[in-house]
């Protein structure tokens, strides 16, 4: 996998080619590109240190901001839960060597789910599963758990009213669910 830096020095050559393909030479285009890079090296330098910095300040953050860096102006996209955190995003950015500007465009949102809440989801979904196979056997198989924020929906077919009467139970007294939704059908 290439670098941000490479994948911009990249670019930048591939931007210069139709430039040697119209009559230029490609002594002109290769010049071109070196005359670019260590502006491309910088920006994408930038773009590094800011995605590390943004990760160790939230870690929700670092999958949901867009970063673009071009000749030190920095603009910031995406979705954050706070002010709080998108001040604390710009001011970082701004604190970093070779940014001139900084263009805040990130929206607020305090209900933003982050990836450890779909990690929660994902594990209470397992752990779902996991109790329905333990308690009902092969019939489980054919009823798919998902989970989001202890909100757990069922669906699929089994058997019997009494094996879908034993999933619905054991998915309430699980912990961590707040609401079951029941999409279980019975089909004998």
């Amino acid at each position: 996998m290439r670098s941000p830096n490479a994948r911009l020095v990249l670019l930048a050559a591939c931007a210069a080619l139709p430039a040697a393909c119209s009559g230029g030479s490609v002594d002109q285009a290769a010049r071109s590109v070196a005359s670019q890079a260590p502006a491309l090296f910088q920006d994408g330098l930038v773009h590094a240190t800011l995605r590390a910095k943004i990760a160790a300040l939230d870690v929700d953050a670092a999958t949901s901001v867009g970063i673009a860096v071009r000749e030190g102006h920095v603009t910031l996209t995406g979705t954050v839960r706070s002010a709080k955190v998108r001040s604390e995003l710009v001011s970082t950015a701004k604190s970093i060597k070779g940014v001139s500007t900084v263009d805040d465009e990130l929206r607020v949102d305090p209900n933003m789910r982050g990836a450890a809440d779909k990690a929660g989801d994902f594990a209470l979904s397992a752990k779902v599963t996991a109790a329905l196979a333990a308690q009902t056997g092969v019939n489980a198989i054919s009823v798919k758990a998902s989970a989001k924020d202890g909100v757990v929906t069922l669906r699929g077919d089994v058997p019997s009213d009494a094996i879908k009467s034993t999933m619905l139970s054991t998915t309430r007294k699980m912990p961590g669910v707040r609401t079951v939704v029941d999409g279980i059908a019975v089909k004998p």
